[in-house]
Order: structure tokens, then C-alpha cells, then sequence
């Protein structure tokens, strides 16, 4: 008797109103793509499957040996599962092959600069609105990226806007500049380990994060790292923290305070059409108001 080949099981995204699915890229590949989104589109001229490939591509060919870690796909912003293409895989539904995906998020690791607490990496937002490409530090323990400087390039908007091509030449030169770009890194974290902070500064530092959310809602020429519903639930994470900012009388090293901040930003449904570049805002938010840098 022929042996019968085993099946390949059928995956389904979202089936349980998931907010967040995690995916490799091959499963990515088969996930379904507008075409003629991207050829009408300048912000993201390529799919998302052809960004991660293209990032790979540029980090093996410098010699970085890139190591791409899980793709978080998210069901916001339109995207879907076509129903049409469901039929043609035997009428399952939410398969994978049957969905558009709009908002997909990850990193890519540089393995030769990791160390113990934290792995240098290559963050990657793909999104209704354009590509987010950051260089930062993520934190083994809470999974958080640290993106300060200009690190941090957006094919859209107007912090850093570049077109496709000129963010992937950029890349380029990131590339084959990482072991000073990890140095200029280490150099602040280093800075924020070392900076304790009372509880009235965290306060005060939050307060102006509301004014700042505030003043932008009001169209005021400012940069608003958080709008003013992600101060709320930074404040309320904070407040129920083990380092709770009323109460405590112990100090605050300020890396705690900024990895506890993106950590409450990036949980549960946040949006990661601008998780990466709040996590960059505060941190520079931060190196200036502590003034970090010389």
C-alpha cells in the first residue's frame, strides 16, 4: 500500500478574534497582497513580505549575518479575509492564504553585538500609512526596543520622510556602521542606567507628555511623543506598576522608567502604526529633558 502522504494543516489567522497573530516569513509569502495598492502607492511601493526580504538582503551583504526574529501581523487597518479566495481553498474560513494584511511588525537581530540584557536589532513597521525602519536595543527581558537619535527613518509624514529607495540606501550605510551606531547607543543607556529619578520627576515627566498631547491636539508646532489616550494608559500602567509613581519613596533608575513606559505602550492593542516611532520620541524626550547628552 502507498504510503499516504502527511497533510499540511491548515492555518487559520484571527479565528478567535486574536488582535495579534504571530507568522514566519514563508507563512507571510502566502498571505494575500493588493497590487494595485502598491503600484499607485509611494509609501509603500513594495509588499510587506519584499520589505523584510529586502532588509535581509542588505544586512547579509554587509556581513551582518541577520537573524529575523517572529512577524506580528495585526487585523487593524483594513485588513482582511477575502472571501472569494476562501472558496478556493475548500471554503475555510479565515485561512491564511484569503487574508490582506496591512499592519505587520518585527525585528531582525544582529547576533555579533548581542550581550547579556540585550540584542542590537533592526525594528520594522509596515502599516496603512507608510514603513518605519528603526536601529535600536532590544531588551531580552520585556522584549521593548530602545531607538534614540535619528535611528529612525518613515518613507511618510514629515520627522525623516525618505522615499523607499533613499531609506533602503540609508540602510546601507547603517549597515556597515552598526558597531559605532551600538557604541552611541550603549552610551545612553549606559547614561540612564546610572540616573536615578524620584517619583515627582516621573510625575513631572508625564505631566509634560499631557501638554505636550494637549498642545498638539490644539495644532501647536510641537512633538508629542504620545497622544493624550496613550499618556492615560501609561499613567494608569505606571500607577499599578510595582513601582507605583504616587506612592513609592524609592528611587527610579530612568532606563527602568522608559522600559516600563514602551512596555505598557506596546501591550495588548497597541497600534503599531506608531509604536516604533513613540518609543523613539520618548527616548529622545528623555536624553534631553535629563540632559543625557554633553
Amino acid at each position: 500500500m502507498e504510503e499516504q502522504k502527511e497533510l499540511t494543516p491548515v492555518r487559520q489567522l484571527f479565528n478567535n478574534k486574536e488582535k495579534v497573530e504571530i507568522l514566519n516569513l514563508e507563512e507571510l509569502k502566502k498571505t494575500n497582497i493588493a497590487w494595485a495598492d502598491l503600484q499607485r502607492s509611494k509609501t509603500t511601493p513594495v509588499a510587506h513580505y519584499e520589505l523584510i526580504e529586502q532588509l535581509m538582503t542588505i544586512l547579509t551583504e554587509a556581513g551582518q549575518a541577520p537573524v529575523l526574529d517572529h512577524i506580528y501581523v495585526s487585523n487593524q487597518a483594513g485588513g482582511t479575509p477575502l472571501r472569494n479566495i476562501e472558496e478556493q481553498y475548500g471554503g475555510v474560513k479565515n485561512i491564511l492564504q484569503a487574508w490582506l494584511l496591512r499592519k505587520v511588525t518585527g525585528k531582525i537581530f544582529i547576533p555579533r553585538l548581542d550581550s547579556t540584557d540585550m540584542q542590537v536589532s533592526i525594528a520594522f513597521a509596515y502599516h496603512d500609512k507608510g514603513i518605519d525602519v528603526a536601529f535600536g536595543h532590544d531588551v531580552r527581558d520585556c522584549s521593548n526596543m530602545s531607538i534614540f537619535g535619528s535611528n529612525i527613518l518613515h518613507t511618510y509624514g514629515q520627522n525623516q520622510n525618505v522615499d523607499y529607495q533613499k531609506m533602503l540606501d540609508i540602510i546601507r550605510d547603517w549597515a556597515k556602521d552598526f558597531d559605532a551606531m551600538h557604541e552611541r547607543d550603549l552610551a545612553i543607556i549606559n547614561k540612564m542606567i546610572n540616573t536615578e529619578i524620584s517619583k515627582e520627576d516621573a510625575q513631572q515627566f508625564l505631566g509634560k507628555l499631557l501638554l505636550l498631547a494637549n498642545a498638539s491636539n490644539l495644532n501647536k508646532p510641537v512633538i508629542a511623543p504620545l497622544n493624550v489616550t496613550q499618556v492615560s494608559e501609561v499613567s494608569r500602567g505606571l500607577i499599578q506598576s510595582d513601582y507605583d509613581i504616587l506612592e513609592t519613596e524609592e528611587p527610579y533608575s530612568l532606563w527602568k522608567f522608559y522600559n516600563d513606559m514602551t512596555y505598557i505602550l506596546k501591550a495588548d492593542n497597541n497600534d503599531i502604526t506608531t509604536l516604533l516611532t513613540d518609543v523613539s520620541e520618548i527616548g529622545n524626550m528623555m536624553v534631553s529633558e535629563f540632559k543625557l547628552l554633553d
